[in-house]
């Protein structure tokens, strides 16, 4: 080895020196920019998660307001239906 080397252009040894440092600073530049993308795919996938609950959110307040209303109205339908008995028992009483 120390034969092929001693035998080479200073050209071709500064070139095998800087080869692992410039073939590590690529693998991790490479790397780095992995590991950003699936940064940003993972903030992708959350945004649509984020979008999602909210319309979940929205739905489940839909739902609460026309469980109200339905109570309420139910409330309303119970007290005609009490008024017609009543009223029904008074002009029962003037039918006989």
């Amino acid at each position: 080895m120390a034969s092929y080397l001693s035998n080479r252009s200073i050209k071709t040894k500064l070139a095998l020196m800087l080869l692992l440092p410039v073939a590590g600073l690529l693998y991790f530049a490479g790397a780095t920019v992995w590991e950003k993308s699936q940064y940003v795919d993972n903030l992708h996938s959350l945004q649509s998660l984020i979008h999602l609950a909210r319309n979940v959110e929205q739905i489940a307040q839909m739902a609460e307001e026309n469980s109200l209303a339905v109570d309420s109205v139910s409330g309303a339908a119970l007290n005609l239906q009490n008024l017609a008995v009543a009223l029904q028992e008074k002009i029962g009483k003037f039918h006989y």
